[in-house]
């Protein structure tokens, strides 16, 4: 994921706040079957990780969508084009705590190297 612009996290944020994460998880998981559903709930879940930053990506895994998003995936396993956007969110995800650790494992260093 690109690093968020500051507006486009304010509008992720208004996103969420109105439950839009947990609008794209119960859509997937009531419409398991729709795969239009299913790909326009992963570009839905991809924009928000994208703009929205590591709270937003918590928030995300929290509230399931990785759960639901294997599901998606093993259920329309011969569509490139879920299991593609598919691949695109987890990757996303993972970059984003991996980016996120990293900047803690610096702060525990210097902080540790000051002492």
């Amino acid at each position: 994921f690109a690093p968020p612009q500051e507006d486009q996290k304010e509008r992720v944020a208004k996103i969420v706040e109105a439950g839009g994460i947990d609008a794209v998880v119960s859509a997937m998981h009531n419409h398991r079957t729709n795969l239009n559903v299913q790909l326009q709930a992963c570009w839905a879940a991809s924009r928000m990780g994208m703009g929205g930053g590591l709270d937003v990506v918590s928030l995300l895994i929290l509230g399931g969508l990785i759960e639901i998003l294997v599901d998606s995936m093993m259920h329309h396993r011969e569509d490139v084009g879920l299991q593609f956007v598919g691949c695109v969110v987890l990757r996303g995800l993972s970059e984003e705590l991996e980016k996120s650790l990293g900047a803690t494992k610096k702060k525990d260093s210097a902080s540790t190297y000051r002492r």
